[in-house]
């Protein structure tokens, strides 16, 4: 899971808009994104996670719930946070406009296990 968001470097004008830190089977790794979009599936009250200098990045931070469209992607750099359902989906969409989509989640289902309701 991201743990935290960081402005990219100012010496790199190619580079996306900003940084996600996540842990991978213990080891820490850096990614640049443009956009981050959290697919946590709390539709009615979205929870966007409470990450360091957030405020002040100058991506995109996104719930699934404010998601309208693909087209304000383009060419970025995407990472979606969530693959259950919206995530899944969002994901696909983005995929489309997106230079790149990075779809990333504590664990994975298997589409049977997210059709028999446990996603």
């Amino acid at each position: 899971a991201a743990t935290s968001l960081s402005p990219a470097s100012r010496h790199a004008p190619a580079a996306p808009a900003a940084a996600a830190a996540a842990a991978a089977g213990g080891n820490m790794h850096e990614q640049q994104f443009d956009a981050v979009l959290v697919c946590n599936g709390h539709y009615s009250e979205p929870q966007l996670p409470q990450l360091p200098l957030a405020a002040g990045w100058p991506g995109v931070l996104l719930h699934s719930h404010s998601y309208r469209s693909a087209e304000r992607f383009k060419g970025q750099h995407v990472a979606v946070v969530g693959a259950s359902f919206s995530g899944r989906d969002i994901a696909r969409l983005v995929a489309e406009r997106a230079a790149r989509v990075y779809l990333c989640a504590r664990e994975w289902k298997t589409q049977q296990q997210l059709d028999a309701g446990r996603g």
